[in-house]
């Protein structure tokens, strides 16, 4: 079992390491990591708060305000009041905003389509049913650590 666990750890860091260096490279120096994943929720819900953004990405409150006020300064996301609660602040793309992710997007999806084509049909199903079966265990673990934090 303990040959697994390492085998698991190993597999786990290079690939998470090697995946982000090649996302990096696509979005050059324009974005972060962090920060193509909240232009893609954000472009693909319209308008959130900075709420549903610590939910998305999996951080805390500290993070995601200086992960909004960096792509405020680059002018890539507004910050309106809500009609109904003047104290809810929601976040949409600016125009700036919306033309770097679609840009990005492509050469990710680019990126996506090469390392999807280098597997069959059947690779390609396998390895999705099994990250859906691990996504769906690590949301359990995550609701048990949150009952037990709160």
């Amino acid at each position: 079992m303990h040959d697994l666990a390492e085998q698991y750890i190993s597999l786990d860091y290079n690939i998470h390491k090697k995946g982000r260096l090649l996302m990096k490279n696509e979005l050059s120096d324009q974005l972060t990591y962090d920060q193509f994943c909240a232009l893609r929720y954000i472009y693909k819900e319209r308008k959130i708060t900075a709420t549903d953004l610590v939910h998305v990405l999996y951080v805390n409150k500290s993070s995601i305000s200086t992960l909004i006020r960096r792509m405020e300064d680059k002018k890539l996301i507004v910050r309106d009041q809500t009609q109904t609660d003047r104290r809810k602040i929601c976040l949409s793309l600016s125009e700036k905003g919306k033309h770097l992710y679609e840009a990005c997007e492509q050469r990710i999806n680019a990126l996506v389509k090469e390392i999807i084509n280098s597997f069959t049909e059947e690779e390609i199903e396998q390895f999705f049913i099994f990250n859906k079966r691990l996504n769906h265990f690590f949301d359990e673990k995550i609701q048990l650590m949150k009952g037990t934090a709160e």
